[in-house]
């Protein structure tokens, strides 16, 4: 990284747990030590999500996960999943 790091990382809908390509990521957000807020579709994604952040970290959140109130207001269709999926439904952040 040249010059200053960021002062905030937003990933939204990121897919932590879905991408290995985020380990790295997350280890890089750990070592420059600049918040991160994260969204996803659905509660599930978001905890596995966090599993793996935690996992790399060794520390747990500090913005637990709740619904956004900024979330997509149409569900998204043709899900697999039969949970309720928005996009930007959940967030979270480190």
């Amino acid at each position: 990284m040249k010059g200053s790091p960021p002062n905030l990382i937003i990933a939204p809908n990121a897919g932590i747990a879905a991408y290995r390509s985020w380990l790295q990521t997350i280890e890089l957000i750990k070592e420059i030590k600049v918040p991160a807020f994260f969204s996803d579709y659905c509660e599930e994604a978001c905890n596995l999500a966090t599993s793996c952040i935690s996992s790399v970290t060794g520390a747990s959140l500090i913005i637990p996960i709740h619904l956004n109130p900024f979330r997509q207001p149409l569900a998204v269709e043709d899900s697999a999943l039969f949970l309720a999926c928005y996009s930007n439904c959940f967030i979270f952040g480190k």
